[in-house]
């Protein structure tokens, strides 16, 4: 096996590939003449990107991959930011559209395997991340941990959620129910 470079204009970060392995869409965190800042998606046969959202985060492609979530922060006039605004961006017909808001600081939002839910990790309830989870229409938020959460997925069947549990030395793997319940290390 060899590696193969698939950017080459500045820095490239969170990608996520579509579940049909067709396409990756990643954050571009360099802003120059060559190329914006924000939401890229790259086509893997035709290699060719296209520039979807400026200041966009934390793609994640929806489980039938013709559509992909991502993050803006929401900065109010005086430089302080508020929340966030959740982007679709459906591949197919080339249109994104607001979801929803969610306050606090979010990221690494991830569909469910049936597309009906996201879990996240947020700071909505306070300094220290957790693990949240929210249907797609926005409503009934849950939060699921209270010592601390980050870096939240799901398993393939939808019966677990894997995320890294922080304190202030190091992290640890768990998994939980996506009710929150069973919560156990998933690692030593």
């Amino acid at each position: 096996d060899s590696l193969v470079q698939l950017t080459f204009n500045g820095r490239n970060f969170f990608p996520d590939w579509s579940n049909d392995g067709s396409s990756i869409a990643y954050n571009q965190s360099t802003c120059n003449e060559i190329k914006e800042c924000g939401i890229w998606a790259l086509d893997l046969a035709s290699k060719s990107e296209k520039f979807i959202s400026s200041y966009g985060n934390f793609p994640d492609w929806h489980p039938s991959s013709n559509s992909f979530l991502f993050e803006t922060r929401v900065i109010q006039p005086d430089g302080t930011a508020i929340g966030d605004n959740i982007w679709l961006y459906n591949n197919d017909n080339e249109t994104k559209k607001k979801i929803m808001f969610l306050e606090g600081e979010n990221h690494f939002l991830s569909f469910s395997p049936d597309g009906h839910k996201l879990v996240f990790t947020s700071t909505r309830s306070g300094e220290k991340p957790q693990i949240w989870i929210i249907d797609i229409d926005g409503k009934n938020a849950k939060q699921l941990t209270t010592t601390s959460g980050y870096s939240s997925t799901w398993s393939p069947d939808g019966k677990w959620i894997l995320f890294t549990k922080t304190s202030d030395s190091d992290g640890r793997l768990w998994r939980m129910k996506p009710d929150g319940s069973e919560k156990q290390p998933f690692t030593n």
